[in-house]
């Protein structure tokens, strides 16, 4: 079922899943992906960050070795 088509009702409806014993109904399962997909966001901004950090570096490094041998 999809978030939209939820009614008020149905978000304490019981929800059970393998790995996920603490979770007993459908709003904690939704809250705990949202949780999770936001985990994950952080992660991709971080390596988007770190990637841009470097090649900065690696521009740097490059122009200063290019101007040292001139």
């Amino acid at each position: 079922m999809t978030l939209e088509k939820q009614t008020d009702g149905d978000w304490g409806a019981a929800y059970r899943a393998e790995g996920v014993d603490d979770v007993h109904n459908r709003f904690n399962i939704f809250l705990r992906c949202a949780v999770h997909f936001h985990h994950h966001i952080g992660h991709i901004s971080y390596t988007k960050d770190e990637h841009l950090r470097r090649r900065r570096l690696a521009d740097s490094q490059e122009k200063h070795n290019t101007f040292s041998k001139e």
